[in-house]
């Protein structure tokens, strides 16, 4: 399959098709044009940047809302003729091995419920209320406990990256965001999937952040369009 000399740069790919969430649109020795049906969204991948359009074109039926590509022109492409106006640049990062962390027992994670969704919402702004409902009801968000006290929370986008990472002011700089993650990790290596993140190219201490873990970064940029 093309996506498998690169599990760095198209982690996102092995996860969805490692869960068996993928809908393959297209697939040949060219190039990878995938949707995930838990997220919806479109993943398209080709060093064929004309190859691309016309896939693009094909499917343009789908009605893409939320898609990831690889190609800056590409960005400009789909932007321009779907009037998708908002994107982000990001690496990818990936837990290669499949060496567990040990954990501190000292710290707990919690599933998280519905009824914690309006304290989550005052903290965590990026995604809607609906998508944060929907990670709830598939039980990948988490919250953190050190000693009883609430110090944060993690989960899995729907897509199947690790994020939503958020430690409270008082707890920061106590290294609670690093045990968050490692549990994350573990988590999914239990699960059989693969353990990755993606990292808004801007954000110097999340990139920090997954270098200590001993998460493979990608060189190229992912772009995701919504």
């Amino acid at each position: 399959m093309f996506i498998d000399y690169n599990q760095i740069l198209y982690a996102n790919f092995v996860q969805v098709i490692k869960r068996q969430s993928a809908i393959f649109l297209e697939n040949d020795e060219n190039g990878l044009f995938i949707q995930d049906t838990i997220s919806k969204a479109f993943m398209l991948v080709t060093n064929d940047v004309n190859l691309a359009f016309n896939w693009l074109k094909k499917h343009e039926h789908l009605h893409y809302q939320l898609i990831v590509v690889y190609d800056k022109e590409l960005v400009n492409f789909i932007k321009e003729r779907y009037c998708i106006l908002n994107s982000l640049t990001c690496f990818q990062a990936v837990y290669l091995t499949q060496n567990q962390f040990i954990e501190n027992h000292d710290f707990v994670l919690k599933q998280a419920s519905i009824d914690d969704l309006p304290m989550i919402l005052e903290h965590y702004h990026r995604l809607s209320v609906d998508e944060m409902k929907d990670i709830i009801h598939q039980g990948h968000l988490y919250l953190g406990y050190v000693d009883y006290h609430l110090i944060g929370f993690i989960g899995e986008h729907l897509e199947g990256s690790i994020g939503l990472l958020e430690v409270f002011d008082e707890y920061r700089r106590q290294g609670y965001g690093s045990e968050m993650e490692k549990r994350m990790i573990n988590m999914m290596l239990n699960k059989n999937l693969l353990p990755y993140c993606q990292i808004e190219i801007e954000n110097e201490k999340s990139l920090s952040l997954q270098k200590k873990l001993g998460m493979s970064l990608s060189n190229e940029k992912v772009y995701w369009l919504f």
